[in-house]
């Protein structure tokens, strides 16, 4: 009982903290390291994605990706006064499991189900089958390691969720922003000529 009093308290404490976070101070996008993946959205609306190079009081300058050209960036300066929004981009791990991954975590897996099932069968020796539980344990294993694997990817998803990092002061905007949250989770950027 104590122990989940102490979880809840925990809890209540940091749901406030970052609820009382001031997305307003632009010393919160100072603090963003060289490399972040960021998403900036200026005055007149448009989006750009791109790596934080670096980050003054005055401005803010990034290389910019390119959407027509994957792995292909240019860089980017815009003014304090003119960013209304900046979003710190999360890690999105693809659904799919390459062959390298589904092979190792089965084989995690059986190893870890062939070790219980051995420890089950040396509590409860069995004369008929002596190796049932290792058996049992490895096939169950090798089923499960895949879908542990799975499962932490879509966690680590979640953890690793795109933030907002700043956001003009309305005397600035105009009003506050026009994007919606299902609107700020897209991967579209701003079209740069090269």
């Amino acid at each position: 009982m104590r122990f989940a009093l102490a979880v809840l308290t925990l809890l209540i404490v940091v749901n406030v903290k970052a609820a009382a976070k001031d997305v307003t101070d632009w010393r919160e996008v100072q603090k963003l390291r060289a490399g972040t993946e960021v998403r900036v959205v200026d005055k007149s609306g448009n989006v750009v994605d791109g790596y934080l190079t670096s980050v003054s009081p005055d401005e803010l300058k990034l290389n910019a990706l390119v959407t027509n050209l994957p792995g292909l960036s240019t860089p980017a300066v815009f003014p304090r006064r003119d960013v209304r929004e900046i979003y710190k981009l999360g890690k999105k791990y693809e659904r799919h499991l390459s062959g390298r991954n589904l092979i190792l975590a089965s084989t995690i897996g059986m190893a870890g189900g062939i070790a219980i099932g051995a420890a089950v069968d040396h509590g409860y020796p069995n004369a008929e089958d002596p190796g049932q539980g290792k058996l049992v344990g490895g096939v169950l294993g090798f089923f499960t390691g895949p879908a542990v694997l799975a499962i932490a990817r879509a966690v680590a998803s979640g953890l690793h969720r795109t933030k907002l990092i700043y956001r003009a002061p309305p005397d600035q905007t105009n009003g506050i922003s026009q994007f919606g949250s299902s609107q700020i989770r897209t991967r579209n950027s701003l079209l740069i000529p090269c």
